[in-house]
C-alpha cells in the first residue's frame, strides 16, 4: 500500500493513495479492525485489483479516472431494504454527470451501473454491514471513467466523460460534487416521501425499462421485457408470453448489439 496523502477540498476529507488493491477493500480492513470509517473517503489513482459487481474487473489508466469508495451510515434502513441504497447511489451519479453530458442519454443499468446511452460510463460496488435486522455502514465504490479514451479490447461497451465531450475534466471538483450528490440522496432513503422520489427516479433512468431487447436467462437467450423489480432488488422481465420471470444477478445477462 502507498503512502497516504490527506486532503481537504470544500472541507471534505479525502485519503488519496497512488495505488491500492482496492478502496472497497481498504475500508473494509479498517472496519474489520474496529475503526469508525463512516464518512471516510478514499480514492486512488490506480487499483490493482480493482472489481465491479459479480468479481467483473475494473479496468483504469493511471491518474486518468476516478476511483472512490465512502462510507455511509445506513442505520435507519431496515436490512431487507437495503436494495435502496443501489436506487439513490447511481442516480447521485447521474445527477452530477447531467451538468456534463446529455442528461436524455444517462441511464441505470440493474442494479446499479450508469450507462450513457448503451455504453458503461460508472461501474459500482456496494458492501452492506448488518446489525441485525437493521442495516449499519455501506461501504460503495465507484469508478468513473473520465478523461481516460483507449480501453481493453476485452471491455464489451466502456465509454468516458472526454470521449463523449472532447473535453479534459478536474478530478478532484469533480469527486467533491460526486460526494454531495450521494450524501444528498441517501438522505433521501430517511423519509418515505424520500423512498418514493427515489423508486420513481430509477425507474425513470432504468436502462431498457419497457422495452424488448436479447437477454441470456439461466444459459438460453430470450427477449424480455423490463417491468420492475421486487422489494429485495430482484429483477422483474416479462416473456413475449407474458410470464413475469423475477431473477437475481448472477441468473441473467443484458446481451448488446
Amino acid at each position: 500500500m502507498d503512502t497516504c496523502q490527506t486532503l481537504v477540498v470544500n472541507e471534505q476529507k479525502i485519503l488519496r493513495f497512488k495505488s491500492l488493491k482496492s478502496t472497497n477493500l481498504y475500508l473494509q480492513q479498517k472496519l474489520q479492525e474496529g475503526d469508525d470509517i463512516v464518512n471516510q473517503v478514499v480514492m486512488t489513482d490506480y487499483q490493482t485489483a480493482g472489481k465491479g459487481l459479480d468479481n467483473n474487473r475494473w479496468e483504469s489508466e493511471p491518474g486518468m479516472n476516478l476511483l472512490f469508495s465512502m462510507a455511509l451510515d445506513v442505520s435507519f434502513l431496515e436490512a431487507e431494504n437495503q436494495f435502496r441504497i443501489s436506487q439513490a447511489v447511481p442516480l447521485s451519479i447521474i445527477n452530477v454527470l447531467k451538468k456534463y453530458l446529455p442528461k436524455n442519454s444517462l441511464y441505470v443499468k440493474w442494479p446499479n451501473d450508469v450507462y450513457y446511452s448503451d455504453k458503461k460510463i460508472v461501474g459500482m460496488l456496494i458492501n452492506n454491514t448488518l446489525s441485525n435486522r437493521m442495516m449499519d455502514v455501506s461501504i460503495v465504490g465507484i469508478g468513473v471513467n473520465v478523461n481516460q479514451v483507449k480501453f481493453g479490447d476485452d471491455l464489451p461497451n466502456p465509454i468516458s466523460m472526454k470521449i463523449i465531450t472532447d473535453s479534459h475534466y478536474d478530478l478532484m471538483p469533480l469527486l467533491v460534487e460526486f460526494i454531495d450528490s450521494i450524501r444528498q440522496s441517501v438522505s433521501l432513503l430517511k423519509s418515505s416521501d424520500g423512498v418514493k422520489m427515489v423508486e420513481e427516479s430509477y425507474i425513470r433512468h432504468l436502462y431498457r425499462y419497457g422495452k424488448k431487447a436479447r437477454y441470456q436467462y439461466k444459459g438460453k437467450i430470450m427477449t424480455l421485457m423490463i417491468v420492475g423489480f421486487d422489494k429485495f432488488g430482484r429483477l422483474q422481465l416479462q416473456d413475449e408470453m407474458g410470464k413475469i420471470i423475477t431473477c437475481d444477478l448472477k441468473e441473467i445477462k443484458f446481451l448488446m448489439g
